[in-house]
């Protein structure tokens, strides 16, 4: 199973998502910060599936934005943007990343973590 990384500003959401996904059988891996996922990223050999607000805060982010877009590190994971419907992502940053936005609904959550799994052993 791969294992998810969520990158979560807001406590109560990152743990609301955390526990979602742990109680139907995925690895997590928490950050709360941009730098918190550049560390993990970098270091984590293994496919993640990452599932990032897509608020233009945490794309603005230039050095993360840099690791989503590098070509490696691309093709090892795949990035899931959600959205509450109130914040779109940055179109700057969007063009250059591999990704797949949806509307967050913990209802469906699971199945689609399970459908981005398959895409990422597909490819690689």
């Amino acid at each position: 199973m791969a294992t998810v990384m969520i990158v979560e500003e807001d406590r109560s959401l990152r743990d609301a998502l955390c526990i979602t996904l742990e109680d139907t059988g995925w690895p997590v891996m928490c950050c709360d910060t941009a730098d918190e996922a550049r560390v993990l990223l970098s270091a984590t050999p293994e496919p993640l599936i990452i599932l990032l607000n897509g608020s233009c805060r945490q794309l603005r982010d230039a050095a993360l934005a840099q690791l989503l877009t590098d070509d490696w590190l691309g093709r090892r994971h795949l990035l899931l943007l959600y959205t509450n419907g109130t914040c779109l992502p940055c179109p700057s940053v969007i063009q250059e990343i591999s990704f797949a936005i949806f509307p967050l609904d913990f209802d469906t959550l699971p199945s689609l973590i399970a459908s981005a799994e398959q895409a990422i052993y597909k490819h690689r």
